[in-house]
């Protein structure tokens, strides 16, 4: 189970291209989770994309609501 945090992160994530608000604790957890992956930007820079499965944690949170 996600936490609030977590699963705010997430929908940053999915949502925005400015991804320096991220805890960076959260975005790990996301990781090892296999809801995000972190996939080679412009430079040496990592920027963090939704998985499959991080999309389908959303699409159910959304039904949900």
């Amino acid at each position: 189970m996600l936490s609030a945090h977590e699963l705010a992160a997430l929908m940053i994530v999915d949502s925005t291209h400015d991804h320096r608000q991220l805890n960076p604790v959260d975005l790990q957890t996301l990781v090892d989770r296999k809801l995000v992956s972190l996939e080679r930007d412009t430079g040496s820079s990592r920027r963090p994309r939704l998985t499959h499965c991080g999309r389908r944690v959303l699409d159910v949170v959304a039904r949900a609501a």
